[in-house]
């Protein structure tokens, strides 16, 4: 008797395929309960482990023993003339087919019963977002509105933090160039960071339908995204995806998850989706981490502006040509004398005219870069260049319509030269985009200090205090706080 017999007499091709439908079966069920008592993704991944490790096990216990009228016995000590494996195969067969019974019901019970979407297609992104209001026979498509949350690093090393927060900006500001889709501001989603809670009170305190979230676990020179799109009034997943990819194609796994996400979105919204023939550009893999890097540094100020500024540089020494870095440098001098000491600046230069100096460099390797402008609008508002500094302030703002970073600044020079009418316009666009960040809560209360609106002032500062209560005021106002 053959092999390939011998594994039909003893039942293992039975056995094997009994398994993978009941383990498929399984999983659903096991699926359909996680969803609804909203557990973490690990558990479900528990059971996918423990399944899949359930396999060949399964297979070499079918193989190695036989079931008897006795019991359990190893096969080899059964008399072949007492086997009862014909008997034993009939019943499995039985099983199998309740089975595959079952897992038609279940299919049917998702189908009609349209209580869990499953999470794969765009078909079913469009299902989910497409909305209409049939009022006088008219159908109208609904904006969609979706928050990006910060990646979880599941990298065993903790300082790769940064690289997972490069990885959601960049695909944030991918999403962020679709006009028609409305999307929540880096630093509100930030503020979210480390925090554990539902999807649905993330999104109705943000205000949107849908959030991307994830997780990213980088290894050497090879990286794993995880993103899943969530429906926030229910929390339920659309789409989900995994990327394993080595490093040096970083740009072109943010352009996917991104360009994936467009697709369903220009679907069901009918948006023409304009592709950025520059957003895939190549770049060194170690000067997009030194780069990540740098900016995370100069994002928390302080004296890790220095490490910022020697990061930036060696950046630009593997790729001179690299415009967000020469920009990033820029507003790196440009603030560092507000929190570095002289003493601790001898050596480095006139932090000013270094900052002019990279602002120069990044426009003129790129001309639109909006942060770049941005920093050239600083240099020029501390030169006291205030015409020329709003142009660039408009200008950047024109190529970055929802960046509240440049908003802040530009709001605050409006409000020295006297404009005080646009800086209030400024600023409360600020705070519709990102209403979580206390500086800009602590901004727009300046504004309208300024303004003589005090109900308004204070509507912020109590919202500034509920979100950093530790956050110190000018000392030059007087509060008018109740609780």
């Amino acid at each position: 008797m053959s092999f390939f017999d011998e594994l039909k007499r003893r039942n293992v091709f039975r056995v094997g395929f009994a398994y993978a439908v009941a383990a498929w079966v399984l999983l659903q069920v096991v699926d359909l309960v996680l969803e609804s008592i909203e557990a973490p993704p690990l558990v479900m991944q528990v059971f996918m482990l423990a399944i899949a490790i359930g396999f060949p096990i399964a297979l070499i216990f079918a193989w190695a023993f036989e079931m008897t009228p006795d019991g359990i016995k190893k096969e080899k000590d059964v008399v072949r003339g007492q086997s009862i494996t014909p008997q034993t195969g009939q019943k499995l067969n039985r099983t199998i087919t309740l089975v595959l019974v079952l897992a038609v019901a279940f299919l049917l019970y998702k189908q009609l019963g349209n209580q869990t979407p499953v999470p794969v297609t765009a078909t079913d992104f469009v299902q989910a977002t497409e909305t209409t209001i049939s009022q006088q026979g008219i159908t109208e498509a609904v904006p969609v509105t979706i928050a990006v949350l910060p990646f979880v690093n599941m990298s065993s090393d903790p300082e790769q933090e940064y690289f997972s927060d490069g990885i959601t900006e960049e695909i944030l500001n991918r999403l962020a160039k679709i006009r028609e889709l409305q999307v929540a501001a880096r630093t509100s989603v930030f503020s979210f960071k480390g925090q554990n809670q539902d999807v649905r009170k993330i999104g109705e305190l943000l205000g949107v339908g849908t959030i991307l979230e994830g997780s990213v676990r980088r290894d050497g020179e090879q990286v794993r995204i995880t993103a899943q799109l969530i429906r926030t009034s229910d929390g339920f997943h659309l789409w989900s995806e995994t990327y394993d990819r080595k490093l040096e194609n970083i740009f072109a796994i943010q352009d996917d998850i991104a360009s994936q996400i467009a697709t369903a979105l220009e679907i069901s919204l009918g948006i023409n989706v304009i592709e950025d023939s520059g957003s895939a550009k190549l770049v060194n893999p170690q000067v997009y981490d030194l780069y990540l890097r740098a900016r995370a540094l100069h994002r928390n100020r302080g004296e890790g502006l220095l490490e910022a500024v020697r990061l930036f540089r060696q950046a630009l020494d593997i790729d001179p040509d690299y415009a967000p870095a020469w920009a990033g440098l820029a507003h790196s001098y440009n603030v560092i004398t507000y929190y570095i000491s002289k003493q601790q600046l001898a050596g480095i230069g006139d932090p000013i005219e270094l900052s002019l100096a990279a602002t120069q460099q990044a426009l003129k390797l790129d001309p639109e870069l909006a942060t770049a402008l941005h920093a050239m609008a600083n240099n020029l508002l501390d030169q006291n260049e205030w015409a020329e500094a709003q142009d660039y302030y408009e200008r950047a703002l024109q190529l970055d319509p929802d960046s509240t970073d440049i908003m802040e600044d530009y709001s605050n020079m409006l409000l020295y030269s006297m404009q005080l009418d646009a800086a209030l316009k400024v600023a409360d666009r600020m705070i519709d985009l990102d209403p979580f960040v206390p500086i800009f809560q602590q901004v727009a209360a300046d504004m309208y200090d300024t303004a003589g609106d005090y109900e308004k002032r204070d509507k912020h500062i109590k919202t500034l205090m509920s979100i950093a209560p530790d956050f110190r005021f000018p000392i030059t106002w007087t509060l008018r706080v109740y609780f």
